[in-house]
C-alpha cells in the first residue's frame, strides 16, 4: 500500500474518533444540564432586552463581580426587538419592551428557570413581581402572544397555558398591545439612526436637554444612549455615545470578540507585534466597580441628556440629568472617577466636582487608596511649573515671531519671551531643508496669514494646558497651549479666525485630554470653512513656493567638494539677481530672521528669492567677545590685545541691545529695500526702510552703531548718517557713553609735530627704506624722527649691559622683547610664533625684517617706556600698482625696486592709510620731483595698474594706465608676450579693501 494512501486513512480514522468523542461529550453535558437543579431565587432586574427577555443580577461576593443571568419568559413570544443597525424591529417591539422595562428595571423579583435550550443555551423560566406573574401581566397587556404547545395525554391544554390563552383572547377583544388595529403596521416600528451626524444633531438641539435611556455602560463615564431628538416623534430615535462631562473613570478593555479580531489583524500585519494577547487584557483597577455603580443607578432608566460639546471623534460630552442626582458627582464622591478640568468647566459644576474629589481623597476611597497629599502637592507644583513660567494663566503680550501656522513667540510686559502653541488647532507643518523634509501643502499660507494678522500686535494670552516638547525639538521646555485673543467681540479668538480661513484643522483629542475653552466654536469654524471650501478644503493645490535661496553659507574654500560646487552655484545666482534687485528702488521684502543689528535674512516676494542683507554705511558692535586669532589663553595675550578685548566686552552689551532693537522692530515685518552692491560673501548691501524710518539712522540715533566711512561715502544718505552719529556722540548714548572728544590743539604746533613725527597727506617727506619684501610691502624710517633716535639710543645702552634672563622667562606670542641680531646688537622684536624646532619667529619692529631666534637670544625689556614706544618701521606699499603675479617678473620687479631704494633716502608722498595700517605712497628720488618710482615700474612693465584701487587712489591709478598701454605696446617686462591676464587679476594687489584712514588723524 502506498504511504500516501496509508497516511490519508490514518487521518480519516483520527477524525472519526475525534467526532465520536465530541458527540459523547455533548451528550454528557446535555444529561448534566437536564439533571442539574433548576436555578431559582430572588434577584434584581438589571435590564430588559425585549418584550419577553430580562437580565437579572444577584448579590456580589467580596472582590468579585456581581453574577448576572438572562431569562426568557416561558410560553410567550414578544415582537423581535432589534439591538443594532443590522436588523429592524418588528411592529410594536419597542412598545412591548418599554412596557416590561417600566415595570421591572431596578425591581426585585423572584425567578425560576424551567428549562434550558440544549442548542443555544438560552434559559426559559417564570418571573414574579410582588407575587404577580410577569408572564400573565405581559399577555394581559397584549404585548406578547402565547406560543403554540402540545396537549396533555387526555388531549386537553395544560391549565396554566389555558389561562394565558384566555388572557390573550381578552386582549384581542379589547384590541390592546400588539392586537391594536392600525392602518399601517410600519407606523408601530421604531426608527433608529445608529450613526447620526452628532455635530449636526448637537446644533439642532440648541442647548436643550433631550429625553433618552441609557442602553449600555462601556466605562463608568462612557455610555451608549438612545435619545428622542423630537418629542413629537417618539419612535424616531438616535443612538449616541455619551461621555460624562467633568469626570473620567478607569477604563474597561474592549469586548473580547472585538479585541481578538483587532489582535489577529495586528498579528497578520506584524508577526512581532507587542500588542497584549486577549487573554492577558485586564480592566484598569476599579473600572468594573465604576460600571456596576452606574448600571445599578442608570441602566435603562429614563433620563434627560444635556449635551455640552461634541468633538471630532463624535464623542458627546454631556450631563445626565436624573431625579436622584448627578451621577458624575456620585462617581467622584465614591472614589470611582477623577475630575477632568476642561469638561468640568463646560458642565458648569467644576467646584462641586473638585470638592467631591477632595473628600474622596481624604477618605482614600477606591482609586485614591494610595493617595498622598504631599505627593499630590508636589505633582501639582511641578505641573504648574511646566504649564507656565509664571503664575499667570492670562496675560497681555506682544507677538514677536511667527514660528509656524499654529506656533508663535510672545513677549509679556516683563520682557520675557515664550513660545506658545494655539490650543486644539493643528496647522500644516513647515518642512526642514536640512533633513530634506518638504513643506506640507498650505503651511506657507498658514504662517503668512498669522504673520499679517499678528506680528507686532498686542494680544491677550490665555494658557489652557501644556504638553511636553516634540522629540526632536532643541528647546526641551514644555509647550504652552494657549488661546490668543485679539481685539474685542465674540470672534476675537485667533485660532477660530485661522480655522475660518481654512488654514488649519481642529485636533482630535482623546476624551480625557485638555483642550481649548472655545473648542465648540473651533469645530463650528472648521465646519463653516469646509462648507465654504476655503483654503485647504477647496480641493485645489496651493501655488508653488519654490524659493531661490541665496543664503547658503558654503564657501569655495570648504574642503567638501559638494560644498564648493554649491558655493559657486549660489554665487553665480546671486550675481544674476543683483542687477534686478538694484534696479528696483521700492523693493519690498519680509525680514525672516535677524542675525545681528546690521545683518538679516530677507525674503523678496517679487523675485521669489531669499537673501542675506547687510545695512550699508554703519558698523555695529559684535554680540560676543572673541579672543584674538591664534590665542588660546588670556596669559598669551599682549597688553594691547587685552585692552581691545576689554573694549569689545563693553560694547557687546550694545551689540546685543542693537540686535534686540532691530528684531523687535522689523523681524517678520514688511520692509522696503534699496540694494547698492554685493560683497564676496553674497551679502546684499544697502538701506532698509521700515514704515517711514531708515533703520541705519535709527541704530545710529540709539547709539547702537557707528558710521562705516568706506561704505557711507558711497551711500545716498551719507550726510544724514554722519550727522546722526554726531548727535548720538554729543548725547553720549549707547556706544558713545564714554566717548571723549579729542581736545583742540594749536594748528601750527600740530602741523610742526606732524611734519616731524608723522606722515602727512599729499606732502613729500624724507624717508629711509629699511626692509623690502616686494614693492607692495616694504618698511621705512621717517628721517629725523626723534622717536627713532630715542629707540636707537636706548637699545644701544641696553646692549652695553644686557640683563640675564629670569629663571622662569618664556617668550609669549605678541610680546615685545629684546632680540640679538646676527650683528651682535640688540633690537626690539615682537614674537610672532614658535617653530616646531623651538625657535621663535620675531619681527624687528623698528626695521621690518624677520628672523628666527633661540630663547637664549631673547631678553625681557624691563623699561615700560621703551617697550611702549611705537614701532619705528612703517609698512608701506607703492600706491596704485601691484607686483606681477608671474614669479619671474615679480622677482625682477622686487630686485629693481630694492636696488633703487634700499637703505637710501628718498621722498615719499602718502595718499592713504588702509585699515591694516599700511601706507600707500609714491616714491621720488628728489623732493618736489613729479616722476615717481611707481610710474617708472609701470613704464618698464615691472608692475601692473591695480584694477580696483581704494577710493583715494582711483585718479592716481588712472594716471598710470597710459604708461601701462605703452609698455604693452612695446612688450616690456610682463608684457613681453603680449597682453596676458594676470593670475591674480581678481584680487586687490595686496591692499585691504576695508575702511581707509587718513595718514594724519585729528
Amino acid at each position: 500500500m502506498p504511504a500516501s494512501v496509508k497516511r490519508r486513512r490514518e487521518q480519516e480514522a483520527a477524525r472519526k474518533r475525534a467526532e465520536k468523542l465530541a458527540a459523547q461529550q455533548k451528550a454528557k453535558e446535555r444529561k448534566e444540564r437536564k439533571n442539574r437543579p433548576k436555578p431559582t431565587g430572588y434577584a434584581t432586574v438589571k435590564s430588559v432586552d425585549s418584550g419577553d427577555t430580562i437580565v437579572v443580577v444577584g448579590a456580589a461576593a467580596p472582590g468579585q463581580p456581581a453574577p448576572t443571568k438572562s431569562i426568557t419568559l416561558s410560553g410567550i413570544q414578544a415582537p423581535r426587538y432589534a439591538r443594532s443597525g443590522k436588523s429592524q424591529d418588528e411592529p410594536w417591539a419597542w412598545h412591548a419592551r418599554e412596557f416590561l422595562r417600566e415595570k421591572l428595571v431596578g425591581k426585585r423579583v423572584w425567578f425560576q428557570v424551567q428549562h434550558v435550550n440544549e442548542n443555544s443555551g438560552r434559559e426559559y423560566g417564570v418571573v414574579k413581581l410582588d407575587d404577580e406573574d410577569v408572564i400573565a401581566m405581559v399577555v394581559k397587556a397584549g404585548w406578547a402572544s402565547v406560543k403554540e404547545g402540545s396537549k396533555n395525554k387526555d388531549g386537553k391544554v395544560h391549565p396554566e397555558r389555558q389561562a394565558l390563552l384566555d388572557l390573550q383572547e381578552k386582549a384581542k377583544s379589547e384590541e390592546v398591545g400588539i392586537w391594536q388595529k392600525v392602518r399601517d403596521p410600519k407606523s408601530a416600528v421604531r426608527k433608529v439612526n445608529y450613526k447620526p451626524n452628532t455635530r449636526k444633531l448637537f446644533s439642532s438641539l440648541g442647548g436643550r436637554a433631550v429625553p433618552g435611556t441609557i442602553e449600555y455602560v462601556r466605562d463608568g463615564s462612557v455610555m451608549r444612549c438612545e435619545i428622542v431628538p423630537d418629542e413629537t416623534k417618539p419612535l424616531h430615535r438616535s443612538v449616541i455615545l455619551v461621555q460624562l462631562a467633568g469626570v473620567s473613570c478607569p477604563r474597561m478593555p474592549q469586548p473580547k470578540n472585538v479585541y481578538r479580531e483587532r489582535y489577529e489583524r495586528e498579528l497578520k500585519k506584524n508577526p512581532n507585534s507587542k500588542m497584549t494577547p486577549p487573554e492577558l487584557v485586564q480592566p484598569e483597577p476599579f473600572a468594573a466597580a465604576a460600571v456596576e455603580f452606574v448600571e445599578a443607578r442608570l441602566l435603562q432608566r429614563k433620563v434627560n441628556i444635556l449635551v455640552h460639546s461634541v468633538d471630532k471623534l463624535n464623542n458627546c460630552f454631556a450631563t445626565i440629568q436624573h431625579p436622584a442626582g448627578n451621577i458624575a458627582v456620585e462617581l467622584v464622591k465614591n472614589g470611582l472617577a477623577k475630575v477632568v478640568d476642561w469638561s468640568a468647566n463646560i458642565a458648569g459644576n467644576r467646584d462641586e466636582l473638585l470638592a467631591a474629589q477632595k473628600a474622596a481623597q481624604d477618605l482614600r476611597l477606591n482609586i485614591w487608596r494610595n493617595w498622598s497629599a504631599k505627593k499630590s502637592d508636589a505633582a501639582e507644583s511641578k505641573s504648574n511649573a511646566a504649564s507656565s513660567d509664571s503664575s499667570q494663566s492670562r496675560f497681555s503680550a506682544k507677538v514677536v515671531q511667527i514660528v509656524s501656522g499654529d506656533t508663535v513667540v510672545v513677549e509679556d510686559n516683563n520682557g520675557v519671551q515664550r513660545r506658545v502653541v494655539l490650543s486644539s488647532v493643528l496647522a500644516p507643518r513647515l518642512g526642514n531643508s536640512r533633513r530634506n523634509v518638504p513643506d506640507q501643502p498650505w503651511s506657507i499660507e498658514a504662517r503668512e496669514w498669522m504673520r499679517k494678522q499678528l506680528i507686532g500686535k498686542r494680544v491677550t494670552v490665555v494658557v489652557d494646558y501644556s504638553r511636553p516638547a516634540p522629540a526632536r525639538a532643541a528647546d526641551r521646555s514644555p509647550r504652552q497651549h494657549v488661546t490668543l485673543r485679539q481685539g474685542k467681540g465674540a470672534s476675537n479668538n485667533v485660532a477660530e479666525q485661522l480655522l475660518a480661513a481654512g488654514l488649519a484643522e481642529v485636533i482630535r483629542h482623546r476624551p480625557d485630554e485638555p483642550r481649548s475653552a472655545d473648542y465648540e466654536r473651533l469645530l463650528n469654524a472648521e465646519e463653516k470653512a469646509k462648507a465654504a471650501k476655503a483654503g485647504r478644503w477647496s480641493g485645489e493645490k496651493p501655488k508653488s513656493h519654490e524659493i531661490t535661496d541665496l543664503t547658503d553659507r558654503s564657501r569655495e574654500t570648504d574642503k567638501d567638494e559638494e560644498s564648493q560646487v554649491r558655493a559657486r552655484q549660489t554665487s553665480a545666482k546671486a550675481k544674476g539677481f543683483l542687477p534686478f534687485l538694484q534696479k528696483d528702488k521700492r523693493l519690498m521684502g519680509v525680514v525672516e530672521h535677524v542675525y545681528s543689528a546690521a545683518r538679516m535674512k530677507v525674503f523678496v516676494p517679487k523675485h521669489n528669492c531669499m537673501i542675506n542683507f547687510v545695512l550699508g554705511g554703519v558698523r555695529t558692535p559684535a554680540t560676543t567677545v572673541r579672543k584674538p586669532k591664534g590665542v588660546k589663553n588670556e596669559e598669551d595675550m599682549t597688553e594691547e590685545q587685552k585692552m581691545h578685548m576689554k573694549r569689545d566686552a563693553e560694547n557687546v552689551k550694545f551689540g546685543n541691545m542693537g540686535t534686540k532693537f532691530v528684531r523687535d522692530m522689523v523681524q517678520q515685518h514688511d520692509v522696503r529695500l534699496e540694494i547698492d552692491t554685493m560683497d564676496k560673501g553674497n551679502n546684499f548691501i544697502g538701506t532698509l526702510h521700515f514704515r517711514n524710518s531708515n533703520l541705519s539712522l535709527e541704530l545710529l540715533k540709539k547709539g547702537y552703531a557707528s558710521v562705516f566711512t568706506f561704505s557711507a561715502e558711497k551711500s545716498p544718505y551719507r550726510e544724514a548718517l554722519f550727522n546722526t552719529m554726531e548727535k548720538a556722540r554729543k548725547q553720549k548714548v549707547g556706544i558713545w557713553a564714554n566717548w571723549v572728544p579729542r581736545p583742540k590743539v594749536d594748528k601750527t604746533a600740530k602741523a610742526a609735530e606732524a611734519k616731524e613725527e608723522e606722515f602727512a597727506d599729499d606732502k613729500m617727506v624724507p624717508i629711509i627704506v629699511t626692509e623690502v619684501v616686494d614693492p607692495n610691502q616694504f618698511y621705512v624710517h621717517l628721517v629725523g624722527s626723534k622717536f627713532t633716535t630715542l629707540v636707537q639710543e636706548k637699545m644701544a645702552k641696553y646692549g652695553e649691559n644686557v640683563p640675564a634672563a629670569p629663571a622662569d622667562f618664556a617668550a609669549r606670542k605678541g610680546e615685545v622683547l629684546a632680540g640679538q641680531f646676527s650683528d651682535g646688537a640688540w633690537y626690539r622684536v615682537r614674537v610672532e610664533s614658535r617653530t616646531p624646532e623651538g625657535q621663535y619667529v620675531c619681527l624687528f619692529i623698528d626695521y621690518g625684517n624677520r628672523d628666527e631666534l633661540p630663547l637664549d637670544k631673547l631678553r625681557p625689556i624691563t623699561d615700560k617706556a621703551v617697550r611702549e614706544i611705537p614701532s619705528q618701521a612703517h609698512v608701506c606699499s607703492l600706491a596704485g600698482i601691484k607686483v606681477p603675479g608671474e614669479p619671474d617678473y615679480a622677482e625682477l620687479a622686487t630686485a629693481t625696486f630694492q636696488d633703487a631704494v634700499f637703505e637710501k633716502t628718498v621722498y615719499g608722498k602718502v595718499y592713504v592709510k588702509d585699515r591694516d595700517g599700511k601706507l600707500h605712497l609714491t616714491l621720488h628720488e628728489e623732493e618736489g620731483q613729479v616722476e615717481s618710482l611707481n610710474a617708472q615700474l609701470v613704464a618698464e612693465g615691472l608692475a601692473r595698474v591695480v584694477q580696483r584701487p581704494l577710493r583715494r587712489l582711483v585718479s592716481l591709478a588712472k594716471s598710470y594706465e597710459k604708461l601701462q598701454e605703452q609698455a604693452k605696446h612695446n612688450h616690456y617686462g610682463v608684457w613681453e608676450y603680449g597682453d596676458v591676464s594676470d593670475p591674480e587679476d581678481d584680487d586687490d594687489g595686496g591692499m585691504s579693501l576695508g575702511r581707509p584712514k587718513r595718514a594724519n588723524k585729528d
